[in-house]
């Protein structure tokens, strides 16, 4: 880690097994996202580089395999701001990221997270977390990022689920 631009920021990190049995540990760093790669299983790493296919901001991430195969990243499309929540699709293992369909284009949107259930994902995120913020859910499919709008019945982005206060200041 040391050397790379930005250093790393908070222990936030994903670990992708590639169809080629190699593993791939995507890193929230100073400056976005990186990766390092380990063909013996995790005994060893590669170099840790930044992420040139997409700008993110320091913010925590959301990456998983879905069941089709394909690679599926939710983070902010803008640096530095934490705006623009946008999920990504990979077919090629995380080599490219042609597909992307904008979840939320509002600022201070961060901390995506998510899960697939019969063919959709389901993503959550927050915005304004701490000044009285909202917690959103997105339904999205493959065919909605692949279009980069929702083609499919059923989905949506931006429902709301939770509406917190904002965080007393403390007392002296």
């Amino acid at each position: 880690i040391d050397g790379v631009e930005g250093g790393p920021s908070f222990d936030e990190h994903f670990f992708v097994e590639k169809k080629d049995g190699s593993l791939v540990c995507y890193i929230r760093i100073c400056a976005g996202v990186g990766q390092s790669i380990s063909t013996d299983g995790g005994y060893s790493w590669s170099k840790l580089e930044v992420s040139k296919e997409f700008t993110a901001p320091d913010t925590r991430f959301y990456i998983r395999r879905l069941a089709s195969g394909k690679l599926l990243l939710v983070t902010n499309d803008s640096k530095p701001k934490r705006e623009k929540l946008t999920a990504f699709l990979s077919d090629d293992d995380g080599k490219t990221w042609k597909h992307k369909l904008l979840l939320d284009g509002e600022t201070a949107i961060s901390y995506p997270d998510g899960m697939e259930k019969d063919g959709a994902t389901y993503i959550t995120y927050d915005q304004h977390r701490h000044a009285g913020g909202f917690i959103y859910l997105a339904k999205i499919t493959e065919a909605d990022i692949m279009a980069g709008e929702l083609v499919t019945a059923g989905s949506f982005l931006k429902r709301e689920i939770n509406h917190s206060k904002p965080v007393p200041p403390k007392q002296a």
